[in-house]
Formats: C-alpha cells, structure tokens, sequence
C-alpha cells in the first residue's frame, strides 16, 4: 500500500503551534489541527536535520519555542497560585546538581564532648528563623548570612 502523502501546511502549522503554546502536549496538538502524529513527526525530523530548510526549519523551531512558552504559562499560573507549591516543585527545586531556591541550610557541625553547638541557645535559633524568613525573598543573601553565621560557628568552636 502507498503511502499517503501530507504537504506542509502553514495554516495547520500554525494551529499546532497555537495549540502547543496553550499547554497543548505536542503530538496531541497536532491531531486536534488535523495533521496525523506521524506527519508532525516527519516535519519535525526534517526541521531538526542538518542542513535542513523551511519551512520545515522554521517549524521545528517555532516548536520547540511554543513548547518553552506553553510551559512557562503553566509555571507561571502555579507561581501566581501557590507560590510555595512552585518554588518547591518548580525550576527552583533543589537537585544534587543545582542548589535551587528552597533548600534549607542545614546546621554545621554537631554538638562536642563539653557541650552544645555554638549558636544553639533558644534565642540564637529564634533570631537566626527570624533572618531566614525575613531573606526568603533574596535566596543570595540568605546563603551568605548562612554561610557567615557558620563561619562565626566554627571560629567559636575553634577557639
């Protein structure tokens, strides 16, 4: 059996971008547009190829920017909701390769023979929650008042 062909079509095209940018999932969008998976897929691969020309170049580009725009409005629309919910499940999450926007700092140090962490009186954790809350806002300076609180830690606990 022959296979059908499927021209490019730059109205079609330009309603599986449309779709793609409204948080459309790609191969899904295409189908609503009326271009068969396959197809999309096809002009995709010769958008992506070397040497590559349009319109299928344009294409392929112009795709994977509505896939990037479909996914910010998403994020975006999480941020405005719940911004706690975005930050710790969103592009500022921390992974073991990026330090992100929510990881907490964690105490240096543990507790030697002759008593408790320097820094561990009630008032010291109560001013140090107070700092961190108040720098939630600015992730940079929070780090640096972490990491010179710890420095002032072991400089104590070194003395």
């Amino acid at each position: 059996m022959a296979k059908r062909t499927f021209p490019f079509d730059p109205l079609l095209a330009d309603r599986v971008l449309s779709y793609i940018q409204s948080g459309g999932y790609p191969l899904v969008a295409a189908e609503a547009a009326g271009v068969p998976g396959e197809v999309f897929l096809q002009w995709l691969h010769w958008g992506k190829r070397k040497g590559a020309r349009e319109p299928y170049l344009g294409f392929a580009r112009s795709v994977r920017q509505a896939v990037a725009h479909g996914r910010l409005v998403a994020e975006l629309a999480v941020y405005a909701k719940d911004p706690k919910f975005w930050l710790t499940h969103g592009p500022g999450k921390e992974t073991a390769h990026s330090p992100g926007w929510t990881g907490e700092v964690r105490p240096s140090g543990a507790a030697d023979a002759t008593g408790p962490t320097a820094g561990s009186e009630p008032q010291w954790q109560n001013l140090y929650a107070v700092l961190m809350r108040a720098l939630a806002e600015f992730p940079a300076a929070r780090l640096a008042v972490a990491e010179a609180l710890r420095g002032e830690e072991d400089d104590k606990m070194t003395r």
